[in-house]
Parts: structure tokens; C-alpha cells; sequence
């Protein structure tokens, strides 16, 4: 464990701000991979408080611009230090900002780690060692299952490419609250090869990016700041799982708060199913109920290069052990 320097626990709760110094934490990945979870495990913990999801991440592709051509002079020093040490005092600003609101109110004192979860793709915002990062891994075909019902759930096809936007569409036309529309509905946009390729892609380049840039933190001397975390490891199980990301943080694991279905941070949400909810079910190898040899072959083709990049399937062989499931019998035709 690389710890950040600590001082010795203080006697009450409302002197930890003052005696501990600053630090943050970044929680990302692909939507559907578990970057609320993991927040609400990390809010289990008295010295921690990671709330809302900020998208800091339009503000560094910002960044990205004002230095990237030789002759733009944020690229060029002292412009381009200033510029970045004010993009971080902002990251720190919002994040503070953030906690004074919500905890000011409930009388609790803003706790030494502040973090934002926002599932995105992994970049640096604050420099380590004051910060530290955690990116949350899960099996595509499981991520692609679970986006799916979380697209039809916010109802915005606004967010939905075209591509696929018209047949998003004819799918939210069928919703009428009940689960049984709502599995139909994912079912049909499941066995919808644009819809399927589209996301698959979509997840793919989000964790081959995440692999690249953790090869670039690591050739900086950073690595040891950054945890990837694979979902179905944390999920079957979760006290060394979260064990081990307070660790990462330097933070001591025995005064957590204990895991519960209340605190919707017991695995799977506490073993229930709602696919009208955003916490639909949260389990691993959920995609195999839904997954034909025609889908898996679109997800092979399109995906299949990540999902062994990851370690969750050697090679392509798993394709040809997929049988018709009972979730894919409830594709209908949509005209």
C-alpha cells in the first residue's frame, strides 16, 4: 500500500479537516461498469466523500486544446504551467465547493479525500501524490446488457446516435412502466446489429484509451497511484474489494461502515432485479441470457480485441459456445 503522509486519528470527527492534508480521488470507467458502487463504498468510510459526477473531463479536453499546437501560446511556457495549475486549483475549488453544500447543512465537517465518479475515460486532473485514481473494469458484454436498459431508462434520445435513434425511438413508443415492456424492449435492441456494434465499439475504444493512458502515467512514474478494479472481482467479493481501494487511498478499512442493501453497496443491490430502476440488478455474466450466436458473433467482430485485451475470454472461441437464451426469445420484429 502507498499511503499519503497521515497524522494520528484525531478524537472527534469535526477536527479531520484541520489535521489531515487534502487529498482527492478520481473514480471512472464506462458507464455500467460500477463507478457509483464504488463511490458509495467509498462513502462508507467517515474520511471520504465522493459525490456527484462533475465531467471534469470536458474541462482537461479544453486543456487539451489551448496547448496542443507549438504556436498557440498557452503551449508555451510559463502560459502553459499557470494555465494547468488553475485547471487543478478549479478541480479542487468545485470538488470542495461540492462537499461544503452537502455536508454543511447535516453538520458533518468536510472529510480529508474528496472525489468525483463520473464514468468516463481515465485522464489525470489533479497530480499525484495528492490525488489518486481508480478505474473500474467490468466485462463488455455484461457493460452492453446493462447500458441498454440504462439508455431505455432515461428515455433521451437526444444521446443516442443516429444511427440508431430512430429504432431507440420505436422502442421507447412500447414502454408502458411494466418490466415485462422493459425486457422486450432491450431484448429488440439487442438483436438490432447497429445498435450492437455501435455500443460494443463504444465500450471497446473507452477501455483500450484507458489501457493506453495507464501506460503513459506508469512511463511518468505514476502508476502506483492508479487502481484498476475489475467489477466482477469486487462483486464476489466485496470486503477485500473495498479493503484494498481504502488502502490504496491511505485510508484505514476498519472504520468503514459495513456494506448493506440500504446503502445500495451489498453486491447486486442486495440480490433484487428492476429493470425499470438504475439499480437494475448488478450481476456478473448477466449477458448470457441475452446473448444469440448472431449477437455474440456482432460483439466478437466489433468488440472481441478488447475483451481478450481485458483477460475476459482468451480468443474468440467463446462465440461459438452461445446458445439462444430466454431473455433473446423476447425480441419481436419492429416495423
Amino acid at each position: 500500500m502507498i499511503a499519503w503522509p497521515r497524522k494520528s486519528r484525531p478524537e472527534h470527527a469535526t477536527d479531520r479537516s484541520a489535521q489531515s492534508p487534502r487529498r482527492y480521488v478520481f473514480v471512472s470507467g464506462h458507464p455500467r461498469s460500477g463507478t457509483n458502487w464504488v463511490s458509495s463504498l467509498l462513502n462508507l468510510h467517515p474520511d471520504c466523500f465522493c459525490d456527484g459526477e462533475f465531467h471534469f473531463l470536458i474541462l482537461r479536453w479544453a486543456m487539451d486544446g489551448f496547448t496542443s499546437l507549438p504556436w498557440y501560446l498557452g503551449a508555451l511556457e510559463p502560459q502553459r504551467s499557470t494555465a494547468e495549475r488553475a485547471f487543478q486549483q478549479l478541480v479542487r475549488d468545485c470538488l470542495h465547493a461540492r462537499a461544503q453544500e452537502r455536508l454543511g447543512p447535516t453538520g458533518r465537517s468536510i472529510p480529508p479525500v474528496l472525489g468525483d465518479h463520473t464514468p468516463r475515460l481515465f485522464r489525470v486532473m489533479i497530480s499525484p501524490p495528492e490525488a489518486r485514481y481508480i478505474v473500474i473494469q467490468r466485462d463488455g458484454r455484461d457493460v452492453l446488457v446493462s447500458y441498454t436498459y440504462h439508455l431505455l431508462n432515461t428515455k433521451a434520445p437526444d444521446v443516442i446516435h443516429e444511427s440508431t435513434r430512430e429504432f431507440y425511438r420505436a422502442q421507447l413508443a412500447g414502454l408502458d412502466g411494466s418490466a415485462e415492456a422493459q425486457r422486450r424492449a432491450a431484448a429488440n435492441l439487442l438483436a438490432h446489429e447497429p445498435w450492437v456494434r455501435y455500443y460494443a465499439n463504444f465500450w471497446a475504444d473507452h477501455v483500450l484509451h484507458d489501457q493506453r493512458i495507464w501506460a503513459s502515467v506508469c512511463s511518468e512514474g505514476f502508476g502506483s497511484y492508479v487502481k484498476f478494479v475489475r467489477y466482477e472481482s469486487l462483486r464476489a467479493d466485496v470486503e477485500q474489494g473495498r479493503r484494498e481501494i481504502y488502502e490504496h487511498l491511505g485510508l484505514d478499512p476498519a472504520i468503514a461502515a459495513p456494506v448493506s442493501k440500504e446503502t445500495n453497496t451489498a453486491p447486486g443491490f442486495g440480490g433484487r432485479e428492476d429493470p425499470t430502476s438504475f439499480y437494475r440488478k448488478g450481476e456478473s455474466g448477466d449477458w448470457r441470457r441475452y446473448f444469440t450466436p448472431r449477437l455474440a458473433e456482432w460483439f466478437h467482430q466489433t468488440a472481441g480485441e478488447a475483451l481478450v485485451t481485458l483477460k475476459y475470454e482468451p480468443d474468440g472461441s467463446w462465440v461459438r459456445t452461445v446458445q439462444p437464451q430466454a431473455g433473446a426469445e423476447l425480441a419481436c420484429s419492429i416495423t
